[in-house]
């Protein structure tokens, strides 16, 4: 549902989808708006959690914490500008399908086993529109992955994760560099991150030209 000057999203209790964004960046949020967001979420069962960007509305801050929400989570986003010479295409990272990206990113967040249910739905809506999976091989087997989504001449580079006995051997920085190139291809001119702050993600990023620019509160209403 729009929501707040954004989204918010419902993709299955428990899916990192369901939450809203992009809220509160263009003037006052209402408490109605407030209440009806929560009525959407509380409606299906779930609780309501936001992703709140510091330069939003000065006054959203103080109504969601006199809500009840609190803090459950701090994720750098970091941004760099497409321009220049790009590294070469590293022949390990191809372009991928939904489900194979959706099998080895649950193995590399959560460990082998069958995937979540909802990492399942996150790759059924990974196999159209906008959104790219790439997967990183080694000896024939996907060991890596990270999705890239083009948006308004800008690249939204997420879900990045590599299996536990192949990490080490560079594929996440191969990743973001194909999807630099990928980006830059379908003329984006940005390009963009969201990692847990000090994480071996972020390094990653950085080292491939990305700086922070801000971060982020992931915020949470239990009810």
């Amino acid at each position: 549902m729009d929501y707040a000057g954004g989204v918010a999203m419902f993709a299955g209790v428990g899916s990192p989808i369901t939450h809203a964004i992009g809220t509160g960046m263009h003037g006052v949020v209402s408490p109605a708006e407030i209440e009806a967001m929560e009525q959407f979420y509380l409606s299906r069962g779930c609780h309501a959690e936001i992703d709140l960007c510091p330069l939003a509305d000065e006054g959203y801050l103080p109504q969601l914490s006199e809500r009840g929400y609190r803090v459950v989570e701090l994720n750098n986003v970091l941004a760099r500008v497409i321009s220049g010479d790009l590294p070469p295409a590293d022949p390990r990272v191809v372009p991928g399908d939904g489900p194979t990206y959706s099998r080895v990113v649950a193995e590399g967040f959560f460990g082998p086993g069958e995937p979540p249910p909802e990492m399942l739905a996150i790759g059924a809506a990974l196999s159209s529109g906008p959104l790219q999976p790439y997967l990183a091989f080694v000896d024939g087997r996907a060991v890596a992955g990270g999705t890239l989504n083009i948006c308004d001449n800008t690249g939204f580079f997420f879900g990045d994760a590599t299996v536990g006995d192949a990490r080490g051997l560079g594929l996440q920085r191969a990743l973001v560099e194909t999807r630099l190139t990928a980006a830059a291809a379908a003329g984006c001119d940005l390009a963009f991150a969201a990692t847990l702050p000090g994480s071996q993600s972020q390094g990653n990023y950085e080292r491939c030209g990305f700086r922070v620019v801000y971060t982020k509160l992931t915020l949470r209403r239990v009810f």
